[in-house]
């Protein structure tokens, strides 16, 4: 699977210098990107930083990495805790019954976490999948405010 392909907003990368690489050229916006991305901004942050879309981002980060300049970075920022996960099955059990929990499970499956290992910066992402499956907007439009406020605390 392309490393590129997705949502790659999530992810980390930083700098790769190699010595042994020789001459490249980059152009303008390669290089802007290439200063921006320090191994603990997301590709999100980035975009919003240099004001470039996603979808013009996303070509240069593939450029980039083709020539070995930049490499995904793991940063172990902070995970959401028990409680947020625990509050988020009472809040969807409460709009959408005994599913709930599977809800959540597939929506982690997708994102490829597990409850100990959702990273706060993806919290907006799971709420959002979730929010998907339920079906009454005003519920639906309910549980994501909620959540997204509970998130940010």
């Amino acid at each position: 699977m392309d490393l590129f392909s997705g949502n790659i907003s999530h992810m980390i990368f930083k700098a790769s210098i190699n010595p042994d690489l020789g001459k490249i050229s980059l152009s303008k916006g390669m290089l802007g990107v290439l200063s921006a991305l320090n191994g603990s901004r997301d590709v999100a942050s980035v975009s919003r930083v240099l004001k470039i879309p996603m979808t013009d981002l996303r070509p240069i980060l593939r450029k980039l990495h083709k020539h070995e300049l930049i490499v995904t970075s793991v940063k172990a920022g902070p995970m959401l805790n028990g409680d947020f996960i625990s509050l988020l099955q009472t809040q969807l059990a409460d709009v959408m019954g005994p599913i709930a929990n599977m809800l959540i499970k597939d929506a982690m499956k997708r994102m490829a976490v597990s409850p100990t290992s959702v990273p706060v910066n993806r919290a907006t992402e799971l709420i959002d999948l979730i929010s998907l499956k339920i079906p009454i907007d005003d519920k639906k439009r309910a549980f994501r405010e909620s959540m997204l406020n509970r998130a940010a605390t």
